[in-house]
């Protein structure tokens, strides 16, 4: 249906300025009390799951912990994430993406992608905790991930050995001649 309009139908733009009633807002600050010490400024409603990849990695190959934070409220004013039980692990601080289901960016999901190296070798992931403020219940609210299996291997330098033990009976090694003048 490509007909053409007639010249001047609906062509017109004109700029209107339409006057309202004053709206009056109260805006409270978030409470001190129950306020989680994780907590990075989130205030909405979200639900958070992760997942982990691959679930194998030889020595020194990292693994990726995606986590994936859903629901209504300040996303662009969102922190991440938190590890908990991260020992043994090199981790890097995570890239973030928006995906936003509404034209405000109200409503959407933001996706975390933590990068992890084994330091020894591991078998469960760090877990997760994300806390928000939720205006509905005016409660702080601690979403938490339990670790995710993985098979990862600590690799050469990057893993945090620790020196080995020295044997009792073993000899102290002895001074060998100065290489100084």
């Amino acid at each position: 249906n490509n007909f053409p309009m007639p010249q001047g139908m609906f062509s017109d733009n004109r700029d209107v300025t339409l006057k309202t009633k004053p709206v009056q807002i109260e805006i409270l600050p978030l409470p001190k009390d129950g306020r989680p010490e994780d907590f990075s400024g989130a205030v909405g409603k979200f639900t958070m799951e992760a997942t982990v990849s691959p679930k194998k990695a030889s020595a020194g190959e990292p693994v990726t912990l995606k986590v994936t934070v859903s629901g209504q409220g300040n996303f662009e004013g969102m922190g991440a994430p938190l590890l908990t039980g991260d020992e043994g692990w090199r981790t890097y601080p995570p890239s973030d993406k928006f995906q936003s289901t509404d034209s405000v960016g109200f409503t959407g999901e933001k996706v975390f992608e933590f990068a992890l190296i084994a330091r020894q070798d591991r078998t469960r992931t760090p877990g997760v905790q994300f806390s928000f403020f939720d205006p509905s219940t005016e409660k702080f609210v601690v979403l938490t991930q339990e670790p995710l299996e993985v098979n990862a291997k600590a690799g050469g330098a990057l893993a945090g050995a620790t020196p080995a033990a020295q044997q009792p009976d073993a000899p102290a090694p002895t001074p060998g001649p100065s290489a100084t003048p």
